[in-house]
């Protein structure tokens, strides 16, 4: 029987989609909401005869596997998300110890999103999953008094099978981001992104992007044929503080003016030589949804802003940005 607490999830880094690889990394600070889900479509087919059976023979017409992984974020692992997700073949910059690594989402030409082979074991049964690309991730916080930054990803992979996960993988140190610590800055559309800090506005937050998918083609095969892109969805949703600065929101919103969101954590561990581990995201949009101020949050009242991403032809330039600063020259799997 399976043991559950022995669950783990490893990870490495294909030279191209499919083509499987021996684990790199064990993938750290994952919840027990991790899942693995093998798609096998058999599809039942009835013919004419002369008898009164349901169906008479079972085809199987596809395979492919589904993954959930989830857990608290950490400044290293995160990458993993966000090249086979995001934007892949993206460099570290800096001199130094603290290393930034910057995802610009791609306007003109392929994200090229790297495929990784991902190991799934319990303890007893073992499973392996190549071709695997990030679908849609979301990323978020909020004000509980044990709240992380949390992370859940979808992974779609190319087929799965019984395997032996790769062994003397140890677990490394990695770095993670209290809730609040997050800070909240907002400014118009075409203005400045990050100059405007809002302080103890922000209750919660919900950052989502996705764009990856796997394509079914007859291809000699009944796994999936490649990688496709499609439109991005990115969407921001944030609990925000009823006060003078909740209520410019709401003017904005009423307005129709596009915001310029940056959420940014610098609270991970001190990095030597200066600066700590980082998480920053950057979103350009508009509120997209009606916003209600019935809801409280610890006796004040808040409001729940609901947005979807829209380009920014100004100096942001972009419709959104995904930063990490940690201590990685190179990526562990």
């Amino acid at each position: 029987m399976g043991i559950a607490p022995l669950t783990q999830i490893q990870v490495g880094k294909e030279s191209s989609w499919g083509g499987a690889v021996a684990a790199a990394a064990r993938w750290m600070g994952l919840s027990d909401a991790c899942r693995v889900t093998p798609i096998a479509r058999n599809t039942q087919r009835r013919y004419l005869r002369p008898n009164l059976a349901p169906t008479h023979r079972a085809h199987q017409t596809y395979r492919s596997a589904q993954l959930t992984v989830a857990g608290d974020l950490n400044t290293s692992d995160i990458l993993y998300v966000l090249m086979s997700g995001m934007r892949g073949g993206i460099s570290p910059t800096g001199a130094g110890n603290a290393k930034t690594w910057a995802y610009d989402a791609q306007m003109t030409a392929s994200p090229a999103v790297e495929s990784r082979t991902i190991e799934w074991s319990d303890g007893q049964q073992e499973y392996e999953v190549p071709g695997c690309i990030c679908s849609q991730f979301e990323i978020s916080a909020n004000n509980a008094e044990d709240s992380m930054v949390q992370f859940s990803s979808t992974w779609l992979g190319k087929d799965w099978s019984q395997s032996t996960i790769t062994g003397a993988l140890s677990d490394r140190a990695v770095n993670y981001l209290p809730g609040l610590g997050t800070r909240l800055y907002v400014n118009d559309i075409g203005g400045t992104i990050g100059s405007t800090e809002l302080t103890a506005t922000l209750v919660s937050w919900t950052y989502t992007f996705g764009m990856v998918t796997l394509k079914r083609r007859q291809s000699g095969a009944i796994t999936p044929a490649g990688v496709s892109y499609l439109v991005p969805t990115c969407t921001l949703n944030m609990r925000i503080e009823h006060d003078t600065a909740g209520a410019t929101e709401l003017a904005k919103y009423l307005a129709n003016t596009g915001r310029l969101i940056r959420l940014k954590n610098e609270l991970g561990a001190a990095i030597s030589g200066g600066g700590n581990h980082t998480l920053q995201l950057d979103f350009a949009g508009d509120v997209v949804e009606d916003i209600a101020l019935a809801d409280t949050e610890d006796g004040d009242t808040v409001i729940d802003v609901s947005m979807a991403a829209r380009y920014d032809t100004g100096a942001f330039a972009s419709f959104t940005k995904a930063t990490v600063i940690n201590e990685l020259a190179a990526i562990v799997g």
